[in-house]
This record gives C-alpha cells, structure tokens and sequence, in this order.
C-alpha cells in the first residue's frame, strides 16, 4: 500500500512539472497505434544496430546478470549459520539489505568527484571501475566467512551496481540523439530487467 502511494505522489508531482519536452517529430502522426509501436521498435533496434555505442546497451544488462543473482543469494547468506534462530536469519537479512543501501548511496557520492560530463570516456571508465568493484564485493561475499566480510562484500557489489547504472545512463544520454533516446533506453531496461530476472 505505501508503495502504491508513494507511485501515486510521485506521478503528481510529474504532473505538476511543466514545459514542452516533446522532442518527436510530426512525421509518425499517420501511424497507427501498433505502427507506433512496430516503428518505434524495429526503429531503435536498428539505431542502436548501425551505432558505434551499441556495446554501452549492454553495460545495465551485465551488470544485472550478477546483481540478480546476488539477491537471491542474500538469503542464503543470512540463513549460513544453521544453529542460528529465525530471528537471528531476520537480522542477518535485514543487515545484508541495509548495506545494499548503504552501498547504493556511497557508490555514486564516491565516484562523483571523478566524473566529468564533458569527457565521456571518464564516465566509460567509472563504468568498468564499476566492474572491478562488483568483482571484490563477490569476491568477498564467497570466498571468506565471517559474516562481517559478507556484509563488506555486499556493500561493495552495490555500489559497484549503482555506479554502473547510473553512469551507464548518463553515458547513453550523452551519446544518443535525443529523438532516439527513448526508443535506445526502452531497450536498455528491458535488457537489463530481462537479465535480473
């Protein structure tokens, strides 16, 4: 219910936002609905196939494989002791999602600073800087065994994941004409949801 509420304000407030954001152009107002929907597909997969950006599509997609599957293991981890209480499993899952948190803010305030919005290959980097990040939080989530470095780990693999989707964002927006950009970021999340899933 507070979820669907928070949906409700959030589309409210979007309302409220004025301006003339249409960036489409009057040469698809003959289409049908489904020939919007056909022309805008096959439109952006053939953009995205003619570019020399294509591979930054696939950046979310990457990084989702793992993400997702990070997620499902937060459960196992919580539960790794087995004399542990339920209760105790609880607060172990519930530390474990608080870093993903924790990870999810510190990741994109700490790559920050590097960032430069007139330099894409900085934001290209900050990308695979992501990559290796992901790679130590994992590494620590699987390879030692107290739960501190679990928990350590887990922070890492956020921030990594956030800095990554957010940068690979930005960096879309940067190289992709704004008539097109929709159609390209369509495809990059479904990509990326199809990946998690």
């Amino acid at each position: 219910v507070v979820d669907s509420i928070t949906f409700l304000i959030s589309g409210f407030l979007m309302y409220l936002v004025g301006g003339s954001w249409d960036v489409s152009s009057d040469k698809h107002d003959h289409l049908s609905f489904w020939g919007h929907i056909e022309d805008m597909a096959i439109g952006g997969f053939k953009y995205i196939k003619k570019s020399n950006f294509w591979p930054l599509v696939l950046i979310k997609t990457t990084i989702c494989l793992v993400y997702g599957g990070g997620d499902v293991l937060i459960v196992s981890f919580s539960e790794d002791d087995p004399d542990s209480s339920e209760a105790e499993q609880s607060r172990r899952l519930g530390s474990l999602f608080f870093m993903i948190g924790i990870g999810c803010i510190l990741g994109p305030l700490v790559s920050d600073p590097f960032l430069n919005m007139t330099k894409p290959k900085t934001i290209l980097y900050l990308c695979a800087a992501s990559f290796a990040l992901q790679a130590v939080g994992n590494f620590c989530m699987g390879l030692f065994s107290p739960f501190t470095y679990t928990l350590i780990g887990t922070m890492f693999r956020a921030s990594g994941s956030s800095i990554a989707w957010i940068d690979s964002q930005i960096l879309l927006q940067a190289v992709v004409s704004p008539d097109m950009l929709g159609r390209v970021l369509a495809v990059d999340y479904g990509l990326a949801l199809l990946s998690e899933a």
